[in-house]
């Protein structure tokens, strides 16, 4: 239920959003705050796991189209008769931004992090696949939607895991 009021959210943006704002430009900041609700879903297991995701993010654009930055998530995961875990992460990413000419940027980029807390202990590193859409409606604040896949690289023993989500979020430029 969640997902699909997420992915009506990022759809009105795009439908409705004013043109207000410009698109990201060389030398400018951004920083964002995402939340996601999926599934980590392990390599062998038999069922799925509920991930809530709660991620910052700095990124720095190097031209009107590059942008390199870091991040910081927290991850709380259900697992079911093991109870509740949680976690964070710590990486980077980089994202090509397209001038759309409007008040959005669509975005398609990658990520890698280091996994600590609970979940370190059964998965080492992630990295991922992103892309979406910055709506800015206002001249320095906005929001973005997206979706993103993610590697989970197991630790020793245990299975490598895959996650797809879909996240929505506020950003800030400057």
């Amino acid at each position: 239920m969640t997902r699909k009021w997420m992915l009506v959210a990022a759809v009105t943006a795009l439908v409705c959003a004013p043109a207000f704002a410009d698109p990201l430009k060389k030398g400018q900041k951004e920083i964002d705050f995402t939340f996601s609700y999926d599934n980590l879903d392990p390599d062998g297991a038999d069922e799925e796991l509920k991930t809530t995701i709660f991620t910052g993010s700095f990124g720095y654009m190097l031209t009107d189209g590059h942008e390199v930055g870091g991040f910081l998530s927290y991850n709380k995961l259900e697992a079911g008769d093991f109870g509740d875990t949680d976690s964070t992460q710590i990486g980077g990413f980089y994202h090509y931004n397209f001038a759309a000419g409007t008040n959005m940027n669509p975005y398609v980029g990658a990520r890698i992090s280091t996994i600590s807390g609970d979940l370190g202990d059964v998965y080492d590193t992630s990295y991922g696949l992103i892309g979406g859409v910055k709506v800015w409606p206002w001249a320095n604040a906005g929001f973005n939607f997206g979706v993103s896949w993610d590697q989970y690289m197991g630790d020793g023993d245990f299975e490598d895991a895959t996650n797809t989500s879909i996240f929505a979020g506020i950003g800030v430029k400057f």
